[in-house]
């Protein structure tokens, strides 16, 4: 049986494109060769801010630190991270959570007569 090789459609189209665009923008291209050797010359270490500032022709003008930004999540709807409340329960005053105290029921379609232990929530903890 023959392997499969991947079809090379995507690099052809690539290498076809790129010329295009490199002709009708008059722009200017590198390879990483270069890139890594100018690097290197210059004795930085491989970061996507250096090899940029070795494309863009840098060779010893002033440069900043890079900032670093960290996103802050807003909202977590995961249900692990679920903290049960805790109740003072008002027949003894003892501290149970929510869970303790509750009707039974998670669903309202089926007939589960039991206790409803919510009525005996207290004061939040």
């Amino acid at each position: 049986m023959k392997p499969v090789q991947k079809p090379l459609k995507d690099a052809t189209f690539m290498s076809t494109i790129r010329w295009k665009l490199v002709n009708a923008l008059m722009c200017d291209y590198t390879y990483g060769y270069i890139t890594k050797s100018k690097r290197v010359s210059l004795g930085l270490e491989k970061t996507h801010y250096n090899d940029a500032f070795c494309i863009a022709g840098g060779i010893n003008q002033q440069r900043i630190e890079p900032i670093y930004f960290e996103q802050i999540r807003r909202n977590n709807r995961s249900l692990e991270k679920f903290y049960d409340a805790k109740y003072v329960d008002i027949r003894d005053k003892s501290i149970k959570t929510g869970q303790e105290l509750f009707c039974g029921r998670r669903t309202r379609n089926k007939n589960l007569n039991e206790e409803n232990l919510h009525k005996y929530r207290g004061a939040k903890k």
